[in-house]
């Protein structure tokens, strides 16, 4: 199991992995899918320099350009 971080407080738990890449195939999640088996009260992030904002089941796929945005709504 790989993830880039773990943030953990009151709020929960929060994991995030993030690659430049402007792609998300699948196999790129596995280390965020193997972390919420293990913690499936936790909320994962998926971060990339694409433009789509997605979702693959309980991982929300952000772009790098939206996450500074987003990051105090994330972290609520």
């Amino acid at each position: 199991m790989k993830v880039d971080f773990v943030l953990y407080g009151k709020k929960g738990i929060r994991a995030f992995e993030i690659k430049r890449t402007g792609k998300v195939p699948r196999s790129i999640l596995s280390g965020l899918k193997s972390f919420l088996k293990d913690y499936p009260m936790a909320k994962a992030y998926f971060i990339y320099g694409g433009e789509r904002r997605m979702r693959d089941g309980d991982i929300e796929i952000v772009p790098l350009i939206n996450i500074l945005k987003e990051l105090p709504n994330i972290l609520s």
